[in-house]
């Protein structure tokens, strides 16, 4: 009679096959990562567009609560904030880091005057020439953007919250 038992190979082949599975169930969820130079390009992109939108927002709170384009600036800034929020970067790497090196570090959004440039010419699209407005509007910028920061770089905070907490 012939004997049926397995081989010992039969064991490893089976380990080898679950552990490739395994593997390539991991290495999708880590392509969905995205290099660090990706990110950085999409906050290079959208620094600008959180910038005037988080200032139209609050100048609207302040100032013109009942403006017809308040609701469309919160939104547009939601959809610039998750976009960098549901980013993922590959190794781990700190979005807080990278983020508040392109803020504040590079681009000094946490100075009131470099927050007037940045905004000067939305503002003047929108039709805001009140001086002493944009700079109130700046000032409360530069008091915030830590927050903001704060906010973008943690999945686990919610936009929308955020969002409403800071403008109505």
């Amino acid at each position: 009679m012939k004997s049926y038992r397995r081989k010992d190979n039969s064991v490893k082949n089976a380990e080898k096959f679950w552990n490739s599975v395994l593997n390539r169930k991991t290495s999708m969820l880590s392509e969905m990562a995205i290099p660090l130079k990706m990110f950085i390009r999409d906050i290079e992109g959208l620094k600008f567009q959180i910038v005037q939108n988080w200032c139209l927002c609050k100048w609207c709170q302040l100032f013109d609560p009942m403006n017809d384009n308040f609701n469309h600036w919160k939104e547009e800034l939601s959809s610039y904030m998750l976009q960098l929020q549901n980013t993922k970067i590959k190794n781990g790497i700190s979005k807080k880091k990278h983020l508040n090196k392109y803020f504040i570090d590079y681009y000094e959004f946490n100075d009131k005057d470099i927050v007037i440039g940045a905004i000067r010419d939305k503002f003047y699209k929108e039709n805001i020439i009140d001086k002493k407005q944009i700079n109130i509007v700046a000032i409360k910028f530069t008091q915030n953007i830590e927050q903001l920061i704060n906010v973008i770089s943690d999945s686990s905070k919610i936009i929308m919250t955020y969002i409403h907490e800071m403008f109505d």
